[in-house]
């Protein structure tokens, strides 16, 4: 499978494992950057580095958390109360942390199909307890 095919199928699953992840299941969470509660279907994978201006944090799970579509497409990520909460949720080298990894690589398709059978699992794992 070409990459950008590769991406956009493992871009799916990894969006469901965040939401998931950060739902604890299926009900709903709170965004990361405002704070308000929504259901599932409401919430999206917000990314704090976008994936237009570091690519390699585009399957980076602290880099990636629950937004509620205002935040996330309406206020550019909500950045301001984004990191903040980054800080809060992961401690306070965090932002650091992942500047320091925007000038890595992407992973190959092999280990994009990898990443994308470890989510299904972690979904999957998610859904069963």
């Amino acid at each position: 499978m070409k990459k950008p095919i590769r991406i956009k199928a493992l871009q799916k699953v990894f969006n469901k494992f965040i939401r998931t992840r950060d739902c604890a299941g299926d009900s709903g969470g709170n965004c990361i950057s405002c704070g308000k509660w929504f259901p599932f279907e409401e919430l999206e994978a917000g990314h704090y580095f976008t994936t237009g201006s570091a690519p390699s944090l585009r399957f980076n799970e602290k880099n990636v958390n629950i937004q509620c579509t205002g935040c996330n497409k309406w206020r550019s990520g909500n950045l301001a109360f984004y990191s903040a909460a980054l800080i809060r949720k992961y401690g306070k080298d965090i932002i650091t942390e992942l500047r320091a990894e925007v000038s890595k690589e992407l992973p190959s398709s092999s280990e994009m199909y990898e990443l994308e059978k470890h989510y299904k699992q972690q979904i999957e794992n998610f859904t069963n307890e």
